[in-house]
């Protein structure tokens, strides 16, 4: 499926967030684009993208749950692979105003503690910017 990221004509931004979700396009260097085309001259991006793997059980519990079935899975990338690319990235697309985390999940989504825990950090993060 090939993803379309284009602005809507005359319409922009003074504030993007984009939360988890970068590092699960085919072409992240698109997406940012987008986003700069739809920004104002001063938007804030506010980005995460996940860290580093090892502190991040969450994203790892379907894949490491097939494996300890005996099942294969297709191979792919995987989507810790921005992690060390962001600001490259950022710099190639022309932003300047982020504000920019690694977003490590060490807990569960299966409890209803753990989602209100990060919808908290969440809501942290871009308050001290408000």
């Amino acid at each position: 499926m090939e993803e379309k990221f284009e602005p809507e004509e005359g319409i922009k931004f003074d504030r993007i967030i984009c939360n988890l979700v970068l590092m699960l396009t085919e072409d992240p260097v698109k997406m940012l684009t987008s986003f700069r085309q739809s920004a104002t001259e001063d938007c804030l991006l506010g980005l995460s993208v996940w860290g580093d793997k090892s502190r991040n059980n969450f994203h790892g519990q379907i894949s490491d749950t097939i494996k300890e079935m005996g099942l294969e899975m297709a191979p792919s990338r995987s989507n810790f692979h921005l992690f060390k690319k962001i600001e490259e990235l950022l710099d190639k697309t022309g932003w300047e105003i982020v504000l920019n985390w690694e977003q490590d999940v060490p807990m569960s989504y299966f409890h209803s503690s753990g989602a209100e825990h990060y919808f908290q950090f969440v809501v942290n993060k871009f308050t001290q910017f408000s």
